[in-house]
C-alpha cells in the first residue's frame, strides 16, 4: 500500500504519480494523516467541467476529491535546459562559444557598460584624491597640534625658569632684608649712644641747662664754659632743644685753634655748592646758597691741630672721629646766606646712598656782629605744623644761635632708630654785618674713608 503525506503548505496529503501526474485528494477530517490507497481508476467517480478532477465514493460514506496539479519539477527542469542551450545557438549564430574556465558565459560589452565603467574608475580616482586632501589636511593638523605642544613646552620650561628666578630674587631680597635690619639696628645703637650720653651727664646734673623759648634768640652767657684745650676731658655743654636734639658747647675751641684753621682755609676758598637733587640742575640752587668754602682734612694740617679738634668732637658725640667727613670751612660775607636745609640725603630724592648723615658739628670760628644766626624754623613740640607753610628763606620763628668764635653746636639729624627727624631742618640767616666762618663736621654712621 502507497503511503500519502501531506502538503506542508496547505496541509493537504500528496503523492508523485505516474510521470506527469500529481494527486491531490481531499480529506475528511477524521481520514487525515491515515492511509490510502492510490484512487481506483474503476471506483464510481464523476469528471468536473475542466476534465482534470473527479470525485469517488470509497464506500465509507465520504466522497473524495482528486485533481491533476501539474508537471513534475524534475520535468520542468529538463524544459528549461533545452530552452537555454537553444537560445545560445541563436544569438550566436549558430554556434557555441566555449565557456570561460570558470563555467560561466562571456558577457558582452556594450557602450552603455564602457560608460558606466569610465564613470565609475572616475569617481574613484576623485574618492581617491578626496581621501589624499584629507590625508594632507589631517597630516598639517597634526603639525600644527606637534608645534602648539612643541610651543606649550617651551612656554612651560620659560614659566618655570621664571618662577625659579623669582624664587632666587626673593631669597636675595629677604637676604637683604635681613642684613639691611643688622645694619639699621646697629647704627641705631650707635646713633643712641651719643644721645644716651648726653641725656646721662645733663641728669646727673654735670651741666648748666637754660630753656629757650621758641622764636627767641638765644646768646651764649657770658658766666658758663670753660678752657677748651686738648686736655680737657669734660665738656660743658647746654641742651638747647630736644626736638630737633641740639647742644651747645661753650669755649670749645681757643681762639688760637679757630685763627689757625682761618689760615689754612683762607687761600683755598671757592664758592660754595651744593648736592643736587635727582633731575636738579646747578643753575636751579646757586641763590640757596651763596657762601664761598673749602674742604679741611687733617692730613692737610702739620701742625695737628684738626687732628685734636676732631678726637675732641668724637669725645662730646661718642661716635669715632673716623666717622666724620673732612671739615667744611665757609666764609659768609655781608648778604650772604643758606637758605632752610636737611644734610641728610633722603634716598628718594638723592639716590641709593651707602651711609647717611647721622649729625652735624658747627664750630663757630669768629664772632658775628648782627645776623648770620643758625636757624630752626621747625624747633619744639609743635614744630612740624609750621612745615605746612614754610618759608625756606625766612628767618622767622623757631629757634636761632648767635654765632661765638670757640662756641660749638651739635644737632642729631635722626632719631636714635635711624629715622630721619624733621625737626632738624636749618639754615644760616643773612650776615647783616661782619663776617661769619664756620668749621663744619659732618659725622657719618660708617667709617669716612677720606677723613
Amino acid at each position: 500500500m502507497t503511503r500519502w503525506h501531506r502538503n506542508s503548505r496547505n496541509r493537504r496529503p500528496f503523492r508523485f504519480g505516474s510521470i506527469g501526474r500529481v494527486w491531490d485528494v481531499a480529506k475528511s477530517p477524521a481520514t487525515r494523516g491515515s492511509d490510502l490507497g492510490p484512487p481506483d481508476a474503476e471506483a464510481p467517480h464523476t469528471w468536473d467541467t475542466s476534465g482534470v478532477a473527479r470525485r469517488f465514493a470509497m464506500g465509507d460514506g465520504l466522497t473524495y476529491g482528486w485533481h491533476r496539479r501539474g508537471v513534475p519539477i524534475p520535468h520542468v527542469a529538463l524544459v528549461a535546459v533545452v530552452l537555454f542551450a537553444f537560445g545560445r545557438i541563436t544569438s550566436t549564430g549558430g554556434t557555441i562559444s566555449p565557456a570561460p574556465s570558470r563555467g560561466l558565459p562571456t558577457p558582452t560589452l556594450t557602450a552603455h557598460h564602457v560608460a558606466d565603467d569610465a564613470a565609475l574608475l572616475n569617481r574613484v580616482e576623485a574618492a581617491e584624491r578626496e581621501r589624499e586632501q584629507y590625508k594632507s589636511l589631517y597630516q598639517a593638523r597634526e603639525d600644527e597640534l606637534g608645534a602648539a605642544r612643541a610651543s606649550a613646552d617651551d612656554m612651560a620650561k620659560q614659566l618655570e625658569r621664571e618662577k625659579e628666578t623669582r624664587r632666587s630674587l626673593a631669597d636675595e631680597v629677604e637676604s637683604g632684608r635681613r642684613e639691611l635690619a643688622e645694619r639699621t639696628k646697629q647704627a641705631a645703637k650707635d646713633a643712641a649712644a651719643g644721645v644716651s650720653a648726653v641725656r646721662a651727664d645733663v641728669s646727673a646734673g654735670t651741666n648748666a641747662l637754660r630753656a629757650v623759648p621758641a622764636g627767641r634768640e638765644y646768646a651764649p652767657h657770658e658766666s658758663i664754659g670753660v678752657s677748651g684745650n686738648e686736655h680737657t676731658t669734660t665738656l660743658d655743654f647746654q641742651v638747647l632743644s630736644w626736638e630737633p636734639h641740639a647742644v651747645l658747647y661753650r669755649n670749645f675751641a681757643s681762639v688760637e685753634e679757630c685763627d689757625h684753621i682761618k689760615g689754612l682755609a683762607a687761600s683755598r676758598l671757592a664758592p660754595s655748592g651744593l648736592a643736587l637733587r635727582q633731575g636738579e640742575k646747578p643753575e636751579e640752587t646757586k641763590d640757596i646758597r651763596t657762601s664761598s668754602g673749602t674742604f679741611l682734612s687733617r692730613k692737610q694740617d702739620p701742625a695737628g691741630i684738626l687732628l685734636a679738634v676732631e678726637k675732641r668732637i668724637a669725645d662730646a658725640t661718642h661716635v669715632s672721629y673716623e666717622h666724620g667727613e673732612p671739615f667744611n670751612v665757609l666764609r659768609y660775607t655781608r648778604g650772604q646766606k643758606y637758605d632752610s636745609h636737611y644734610d641728610t640725603f633722603d634716598p628718594e630724592s638723592y639716590g641709593p646712598q651707602t651711609s647717611q648723615r647721622i649729625a652735624s658739628f658747627l664750630l663757630y670760628l669768629t664772632d658775628v656782629e648782627a645776623g648770620g644766626e643758625t636757624h630752626f624754623p621747625l624747633e619744639g613740640p609743635n614744630g612740624l605744623e609750621r612745615l605746612k607753610n614754610i618759608d625756606y628763606k625766612s628767618c622767622d620763628g623757631g629757634l636761632r644761635v648767635r654765632p661765638r668764635a670757640g662756641d660749638a653746636l651739635l644737632f642729631w639729624n635722626v632719631h636714635p632708630n635711624r629715622t630721619f627727624d624733621k625737626h632738624a631742618l636749618h639754615g644760616g640767616c643773612p650776615v647783616e654785618k661782619g663776617e661769619k666762618w664756620v668749621a663744619t663736621k659732618w659725622i657719618r654712621d660708617k667709617s669716612f674713608a677720606r677723613g
